[in-house]
């Protein structure tokens, strides 16, 4: 067991590189610690002179670029450098001051420039690190989704405002404007782009239903709208295919749309999370040492009267699978197979803290806040117990089988190594 001491107060706070070969993370004291995913072994620290209040990973793994937003500063570290010791470490870039306080950067995906986001949305700056110049973009209305690069690094997509109404301006990687397009929604503020970066789906504001989904090349919109009247959208999933869009919906269903081509969608299917499962499903009930496949129909007894929503969506690597949570149910996960439109059923003894498909295997797994972490395959359930002192809040994956289970309650994290052993197959 490798337990490392770390600020949990954040899941950004420990971070993998995009390679997957270390893993850094950072302490109360104003330290960043890089460990191998080898050996786990420390590599390298970083001293800042204040708060940090985020971190993260260059594109090639090179450096970690730090935000101070009290000193509203940025500096980028090299982790290739040995620095000394009880010293504040040199920065290999570094700006600092301005008007504007700082609320989130983000690496471009060539790694030679950086967006600053200004505090609630107040202006954002292109950063030219090598040449240290800045360029105003268009304002996001949201600095946290309202801004994202397309997978393949060729576009940036802004959700703005303009002339009383939501515009999606399309930046090239040279970031100048390619495309201009006006919206519908009421107030949305989150964009999410499709795996094969063919189009874009803006779910409205959490009070008005509605769905439009760009055609990036056509500009064509789609809009869907399930029903009228107070409650939209509460997340959005779109499948690794890009073929279909998942979308968690404030009545207790997510709602399929399947692409018929020519930007063109239909749709596909309604999932229903019920508190009473019936046949065909399969209900896998925690208990003591495992899980036992109970009989139907089967009444989920924990819920939670004024909840509703689902709260968190997930699908795996293939597109066959969809986990969900319900809020009226805490302690339940429904996994959907979308092909035969089946599902199973978890039962756990806690509250959900976090559910993350394997990047390599149809393996769900699921931390509750206790000291075991309960598997899902399609063959079944499984538990593997991690330490009688840890706790399992959140879990998060490296681009191999490397992972890092946290424990929010003790501020520690446990990087290790998911193995498909005979109990876990």
């Amino acid at each position: 067991m490798h337990e490392l001491e770390c600020d949990t107060s954040d899941n950004d706070n420990i971070a993998f590189s995009p390679d997957s070969k270390h893993i850094a993370y950072l302490n109360y004291d104003n330290h960043i610690e890089i460990v191998s995913t080898d050996d786990y072994s420390q590599e390298n620290t970083i001293i800042c002179p204040n708060t940090i209040q985020k971190m993260i990973w260059s594109p090639d793994s090179k450096y970690l670029m730090v935000l101070m937003a009290s000193l509203n500063e940025i500096s980028i570290f090299s982790i290739s450098s040995k620095y000394r010791p009880k010293q504040v470490s040199p920065p290999s870039y570094s700006i600092s001051g301005g008007y504007i306080e700082t609320e989130r950067v983000l690496w471009s995906p060539t790694g030679n420039n950086v967006l600053l986001f200004g505090i609630n949305s107040s202006q954002l700056l292109l950063w030219n690190i090598a040449r240290n110049t800045f360029k105003r973009l268009p304002t996001p209305k949201s600095s946290f989704k309202s801004a994202v690069f397309s997978n393949d690094g060729n576009y940036l997509a802004i959700l703005t405002r303009g002339k009383a109404q939501d515009v999606l301006v399309i930046l090239g990687n040279d970031f100048t404007p390619k495309k201009s397009i006006s919206l519908s929604t009421i107030d949305a503020t989150s964009l999410y782009w499709s795996k094969d970066n063919s189009f874009i789906a803006i779910p409205d504001c959490k009070s008005h239903y509605l769905l439009q989904v760009i055609d990036i090349n056509t500009e064509n919109i789609s809009d869907y709208a399930a029903y009228e009247g107070f409650l939209g959208i509460e997340c959005v999933g779109i499948s690794p295919n890009s073929k279909i869009i998942a979308l968690g919906n404030y009545d207790n269903m997510i709602r399929l749309r399947v692409s018929a081509g020519q930007g063109i969608w239909r749709n596909l299917e309604e999932l229903i999370h019920q508190p009473t499962i019936v046949h065909p499903a399969t209900v896998f009930q925690q208990q003591e040492g495992g899980f036992a496949n109970m009989d139907k129909p089967y009444n989920i007894t924990n819920i939670v009267e004024n909840a509703t929503g689902i709260s968190r969506l997930a699908w795996s690597r293939d597109n066959k699978f969809i986990a969900s949570c319900p809020e009226k149910m805490p302690n339940t996960v429904f996994v959907w197979d979308t092909e035969t439109i089946t599902q199973q059923v978890i039962v756990l003894n806690y509250p959900v803290e976090d559910i993350s498909w394997s990047l390599k295997s149809n393996h769900l797994l699921i931390g509750t806040g206790t000291n075991t972490l309960s598997i899902w395959s399609p063959s079944g359930m499984s538990i593997k117990y991690i330490d009688d002192n840890f706790r399992c809040h959140a879990i998060k994956w490296g681009n191999n089988d490397n992972l890092v289970i946290i424990d929010k309650q003790s501020n520690m994290m446990l990087p290790a190594k998911f193995v498909l052993d005979s109990d876990t197959r």
